[in-house]
């Protein structure tokens, strides 16, 4: 029988928690598995996106959210996207790590970024409900981001920054 992946990666640190655990690359790569894989899938999602008028009752996930539109909801894309940050910031050399980056080049692109950040001053304006639950996630993405010593990663929030 196949271990879950919470025994795997969860048993072992609730043995010893007195002690600080230890990423290990098969903790990453089993971790990273996930968000590589749903980051661009479209569906199955759910947007909680009011629609405001006609124009917005034809729009796709990926039109509505062109960096964060996978793993079923954004807030799981963005979650997924910080996994993916954090793992190659903490293991730069993980045999998957040029994967994470192709993943994350796709999604942080410059039009992909201004799309989304156009999105959320709009939710933030009171157009649509609930921006509070986006601004703790996407700030913990940034906050990775913004500590991250890679070229990558500063134009990432550079782009960000500028935008909103």
């Amino acid at each position: 029988m196949k271990k879950s992946l919470l025994a795997v990666i969860f048993f072992p640190l609730l043995m010893f928690a007195q002690e600080i655990p230890k990423l290990t690359d098969n903790m990453a790569i089993k971790l990273s598995e996930k968000p590589l894989h749903c980051i661009n899938q479209e569906y199955p999602n759910k947007t909680a996106h009011i629609i405001n008028n006609a124009n917005e009752v034809s729009l796709s996930p990926k039109a509505l959210h062109p960096a964060f539109y996978g793993c079923f909801d954004w807030h799981s894309s963005v979650h997924g996207h910080w996994m993916l940050v954090r793992i190659l910031k903490t293991k730069p050399n993980l045999a998957i790590a040029k994967d994470i980056e192709n993943i994350l080049d796709h999604s942080f692109n410059k039009e992909n970024l201004q799309a989304e950040s156009e999105l959320f001053l709009q939710i933030s304006a009171g157009r649509k409900l609930r921006a509070y639950l986006r601004l703790g996630m996407a700030m913990k993405l940034d906050e990775e981001l913004a500590g991250w010593d890679s070229p990558k990663a500063k134009s990432g929030t550079e782009t960000q920054t500028s935008n909103g």
